[in-house]
């Protein structure tokens, strides 16, 4: 059988931009519980752009389902009525030995803490800086990536290239399947 490969998801590509960039700061700083509230114009402009990404990536799988949502709260009802599970999706930096549930505060029908210091720092509020954190910046990626693979799979995409550096998706998406061009993220046996 054939795989639906991707190599040039834009989506995708831009994904593991932000990833890189949040590897070089993990030279400066340790992915440790206590540097969660680290914050810098580095990892500000890491959030910012991570969840502008989310936004765009929300609305892609709310619009697969003619659903059109015109803020974060109207993506949250769309994708949890379609999605339930999604707030219960963990992602994983094994490295720095983490795990992150990015979407868990849609559970109980509100925005991840991430998000809020997303609006505070895009509207520019005073004392915004301290809440582009690392703890801000790694959940809005993983946040960001678990949209991402959801977004290729509901779209027929069976796996992507190349495969992440830093952060892993859920369990149910598969990782490290081997290809001549080194490791994928495997999307074929993806629950959601």
């Amino acid at each position: 059988m054939a795989w639906n490969l991707e190599r040039n998801n834009l989506h995708w590509h831009y994904f593991l931009a932000i990833e890189s960039d949040l590897v070089r700061v993990s030279r400066f700083v340790e992915f440790h519980k206590d540097n969660m509230q680290t914050f810098s114009i580095e990892l500000a402009r890491v959030l910012l752009a991570t969840c502008a990404k989310v936004e765009v990536v929300g609305k892609l799988i709310a619009h697969t389902h003619n659903i059109r949502p015109r803020k974060i709260d109207q993506i949250r009802d769309a994708l949890m009525s379609k999605y339930p599970h999604i707030s219960a999706a963990q992602v994983f930096l094994p490295r720095h030995d983490l795990t992150l549930t990015p979407w868990s505060a849609w559970a109980g029908n509100k925005s991840p803490n991430w998000w809020v210091a997303y609006n505070s720092l895009k509207h520019d509020h005073k004392d915004a800086l301290s809440h582009a954190s690392l703890a801000s910046s790694l959940e809005s990626l993983g946040g960001l990536l678990v949209l991402v693979l959801l977004y290729c799979r509901i779209s027929g995409t069976d796996a992507l290239m190349p495969a992440t550096e830093l952060i892993y998706p859920p369990n149910d998406f598969g990782v490290g399947a081997m290809t001549p061009n080194g490791r994928v993220i495997d999307l074929r046996n993806a629950s959601h």
